[in-house]
């Protein structure tokens, strides 16, 4: 189960969506194509995956069309990337220099609200 909100780091860039249905209005297939969205993850640190699949259809049962349709899979059942969920937020919300606290037992606690 996919559990928004949804972060993306891409290049050196860190995207936020708050639902999959955002990620999914904003994305391109010529955009995942050229790697703009290479990890993302869920709330919980899950991994995600965007494909694109081609589709084809026939347009009034006469017309044969073909298009790109996006896809947003999870790749694992179980969020195992909290902690490094947690490394890419903490790049662009702490400040420069602050040490991260390894002893916390949720490495997602206060940073990621539903």
């Amino acid at each position: 189960m996919i559990r928004p909100p949804l972060f993306v780091d891409a290049r050196g860039d860190l995207l936020a969506f708050a639902s999959a249905a955002e990620l999914l209005r904003t994305a391109t297939p010529d955009a995942i194509r050229a790697g703009d969205y290479p990890i993302i993850y869920d709330a919980d640190g899950r991994l995600l995956r965007l494909t694109v699949r081609i589709e084809e259809y026939k347009l009034l049962g006469l017309f044969p069309r073909v298009r790109d349709k996006i896809e947003l899979t999870a790749t694992e059942h179980l969020p195992t990337h909290d902690v490094a969920l947690r490394a890419l937020l903490l790049r662009f919300v702490s400040p420069p220099g602050a040490a991260p606290d390894p002893a916390t037992s949720n490495p997602l606690a206060g940073l990621v609200r539903s």
